[in-house]
């Protein structure tokens, strides 16, 4: 799986994002945020901070997980332009 060419530079990354980027890739590229949370162990706040990281960056976006139920989020990386 490839990143998309307008990312910057994954080294500039923390290393909480690039270990969200990793646990990503080995789901397949898509995983809901609960089980990323359960995957890494990080807390909340540090897990939504290197999404958001992650997001800025145009390598990941959070959907909703269906239509019926807005609990869940799945994120996933984005594909290469």
């Amino acid at each position: 799986m490839s990143l998309p060419e307008h990312t910057p530079d994954v080294d500039e990354l923390p290393w909480s994002a690039k270990h969200l980027l990793w646990v990503i890739e080995e789901a397949g590229g898509s995983i809901r945020r609960d089980e990323l949370q359960e995957e890494t162990e990080m807390p909340r706040r540090t897990l939504d901070r290197a999404l958001t990281r992650l997001e800025d960056a145009d390598i990941v976006r959070r959907d909703r997980d269906g239509d019926d139920d807005l609990r869940f989020v799945r994120v996933e990386i984005t594909e290469s332009s």
